[in-house]
């Protein structure tokens, strides 16, 4: 936070709670790697040892769109009753010497990540899979309540991801076009689309000191997407990425697929609410899978050309297994 925002912030009155006589100070986050994300910094008020809000600014001056949209999504989200309390308040959004800076309240608890890899670990599933139902059932009333009937360009960025793959030769013209012919049902989507968190892992997830909701933080993504992206990128990252072996990954994959453990069974009863949704029998979405892997492949190569190479092999060997699964 710079000395002209702290000032802002004390003598124009657009926070309540913060006023000339205020002292201010602030933490900074890890900066975010994502091209066009926000700095984020925690922000104490006088001599509270919690932070009281978040302030996010843009990494570079004229690149404000993802600072501006986690904001319009949180006053998106606070009009909707059962969500609020578990995502961030908006408190401000303006303008100080040309630069965006939002405020938004602070959400305290432990990172669902950190739990769900220490149950992981321990070889817990039932414990990892007691959260993961939080978060699916989280998700779903953040679904239910965004329902949208279509998203004209879904269809064509499905085949702009995978051209990109194959220009980029993430994978060979052979299989590209076999990914293109395995997702070829999801060209034409079934209505499971609602509004987005984005970035649905568990490292944006809070499990907080009580038996309180889920918190849900970090919407610089949102927006109206398909659903079921956001139940994959939950079960990716929290239970995919942390393994380093590829035939342990693939194996962990089948698993989920198959339900036949307890973090499986969380995963499907989950897949069977959209299935339902959509009239469709569970295994029928999972080309949807490869598409999703398809997605974050694309957006790596948009975001890094070919580096950094393990990610690139993250995701290349697990759409080669869903291309013959």
């Amino acid at each position: 936070m710079t000395p002209r925002v702290a000032e802002f912030l004390q003598h124009s009155g657009v926070v309540a709670d913060i006023g000339p006589q205020t002292r201010l100070s602030a933490i900074k986050m890890r900066n975010s790697t994502w091209q066009g994300g926000s700095l984020v910094s925690l922000l104490f008020v006088d001599d509270s040892p919690t932070p009281r809000y978040v302030l996010r600014v843009p990494r570079a001056p004229a690149r404000d769109e993802r600072v501006a949209s986690n904001y319009a999504a949180l006053q998106a989200l606070s009009r909707i009753e059962p969500l609020r309390g578990t995502v961030p308040a908006p408190v401000f959004s303006g303008y100080v010497e040309g630069v965006l800076i939002t405020l938004e309240t602070f959400l305290d608890g432990t990172s669902l990540a950190v739990e769900i890899g220490q149950a992981e670990r321990q070889g817990d599933r039932e414990y990892a899979a007691s959260l993961l139902r939080r978060a699916c059932d989280w998700l779903w009333g953040l679904h239910q309540a965004t329902w949208t009937s279509s998203l004209p360009e879904f269809s064509a960025q499905r085949v702009a991801d995978i051209a990109l793959i194959q220009e980029r030769r993430l994978l060979p013209e052979t299989e590209s076009e076999a990914l293109l012919r395995h997702t070829a049902p999801s060209g034409e989507p079934p209505g499971i689309f609602a509004r987005a968190h984005g970035d649905f892992n568990p490292n944006n997830l809070l499990l907080p000191p009580s038996d309180y909701p889920l918190g849900v933080v970090d919407w610089e993504h949102s927006g109206p997407g398909f659903a079921l992206f956001d139940l994959f990128q939950l079960m990716t990252i929290a239970l995919l990425f942390p393994i380093s072996g590829t035939v342990e990954r693939i194996a962990r994959t089948e698993s989920l697929w198959a339900g036949s453990d307890p973090v499986g069974e969380v995963f499907r009863a989950a897949l069977q609410r959209y299935a339902d949704h959509a009239g469709l029998a569970p295994d029928t979405l999972r080309p949807f899978f490869a598409l999703y892997l398809a997605r974050m492949a694309a957006d790596l190569l948009r975001l890094f050309g070919d580096r950094p190479e393990p990610m690139r092999a993250f995701w290349r060997d697990l759409i080669r297994h869903e291309i013959h699964a």
